[in-house]
């Protein structure tokens, strides 16, 4: 697989990143192979977070306990970067922000102990809290970096502006460490309106103009849309009222007709379609994709190496650019 430097760093990422949302204690032994798999296709980013596993086990943070055993059992586990996050809300209470210097510190320090790491490669706020100064929060970041404890920080949900303040006050330190922003972003367009957890936030168009201006890298989660253009064309009943919630709307509509007549024309499946579209964006987009099995990996593998011309990038946005 395809390895990209990100701009302003000295990272090296591969096209695909590995979301670990999915993982469980339940589910450890497949993760492992999914990992190993990712790692033999040179996938060399996990993506992760503290929170994630609390709503599947009693462990606060199972996806971070899985990687760190692989880190520590596997011979690949030295060349595997991750990234993670910290201060997300209580689950009980979204709206609850979490983003102290002792919150977000504590939820750092545990994910340095569990994945047994001294150094993060990059570290995101999960959440934003907009009654927080941007600086106040880029500060607490920067310090973190200045102590060994990341290497490069990210901001995960957050709005257009805040975003473009971030990035005004990052240009003016010399040592620029923003690497990415990671929003919910796919081909398929997310319902804003649907969204249960009001601290989401998803491309617009707006941040699609600053992130390309910016040539500032975003790593998208739910990057294929929960499989829903592969539902929506199959008629399969296993699409669910909450996904139909989330992304039906006449512009899908529009570009699943696209993705049904180039899947014809060309052979490729329609995850590779979805994550192409991403991938040839006009800012470096590196998806983040979770894999409940090997053949959607090497989907995804096969999509990084994929060359879309400029009418089917047309096709696909159906009137859209993002």
């Amino acid at each position: 697989m395809r390895q990209w430097m990100i701009p302003d760093t000295d990272l090296f990422i591969s096209s695909i990143v590995m979301g670990t949302g999915n993982f469980s204690v339940e589910t450890e032994a497949d993760a492992m192979r999914r990992i190993d798999h990712f790692a033999d296709c040179d996938g060399n980013l996990l993506d992760t977070a503290n929170s994630y596993g609390k709503l599947r086990t009693s462990d606060p943070n199972s996806a971070e306990q899985i990687i760190g055993r692989w880190l520590k059992q596997s011979s690949q586990g030295s060349s595997m970067m991750i990234s993670t996050k910290g201060g997300f809300p209580p689950f009980e209470d979204l709206t609850n922000s979490r983003l102290t210097v002792d919150d977000v510190t504590a939820d750092l320090e545990l994910s340095l102990q569990t994945l047994g790491r001294d150094t993060i490669d990059i570290y995101y706020l999960h959440r934003d809290d907009p009654s927080i100064p941007v600086a106040d929060l880029l500060g607490m970041l920067r310090d973190f970096r200045q102590q060994g404890k990341i290497r490069y920080y990210g901001l995960s949900n957050w709005s257009t502006d805040r975003v473009a303040e971030a990035i005004a006050l990052e240009k003016k330190q010399v040592d620029k460490a923003l690497l990415a922003i990671q929003n919910r972003w796919s081909l398929v367009r997310y319902n804003d309106r649907a969204a249960i957890d009001p601290t989401v936030v998803a491309m617009d168009w707006p941040a699609w103009e600053l992130f390309k201006k910016e040539n500032m890298a975003v790593m998208p989660y739910s990057s294929l849309g929960k499989g829903y253009f592969s539902k929506y064309l199959q008629n399969t009943c296993s699409m669910t009222e909450k996904l139909r919630r989330y992304y039906e709307n006449d512009l899908n509509k529009h570009r699943a007709d696209a993705l049904k007549q180039l899947h014809k024309e060309t052979g490729y499946s329609i995850s590779q379609l979805v994550l192409a579209w991403l991938l040839q964006q006009p800012m470096p987009v590196f998806p983040v994709v979770g894999f409940s099995k090997n053949e959607q990996l090497r989907d995804a593998v096969e999509a990084a190496g994929m060359n879309l011309s400029f009418s089917q990038i047309e096709m696909l946005n159906a009137g859209e650019t993002w």
